[in-house]
């Protein structure tokens, strides 16, 4: 009676030999910074988007005492969504530079 497929040992894999059986895929990332310039664009933009439409509903607003909360929330998800895109258009033309080596 053989030994059944469950009882067999089990072998252990390393990193190195899941990385050199995938090349190209857990040694690149991405070429460029299309994802930091979705970050600090939406960051950047979201934030000044709220501050702006939360200091026009202070100044401009009939009501003094209503709050501004969904005017501050809209004005900041506008900004984001627009910074993001805007940003992660400009991070796609910027190419990553060559990664340096370290010392060990």
């Amino acid at each position: 009676m053989g030994i059944s497929r469950a009882a067999q040992p089990v072998s252990r894999i390393s990193a190195g030999e899941i990385t050199a059986a995938t090349p190209g895929i857990a040694s690149q990332g991405p070429s460029d910074h299309r994802f930091v310039g979705l970050a600090i664009g939406g960051a950047v933009l979201g934030l000044a988007g709220g501050l702006l439409l939360h200091w026009a509903c202070n100044n401009y607003s009939p009501d003094a005492d209503e709050s501004c909360l969904g005017e501050t929330l809209a004005g900041a998800s506008v900004g984001g969504a627009l910074g993001g895109f805007l940003g992660y258009l400009v991070g796609l033309g910027i190419p990553a530079g060559q990664s340096r080596p370290t010392a060990h």
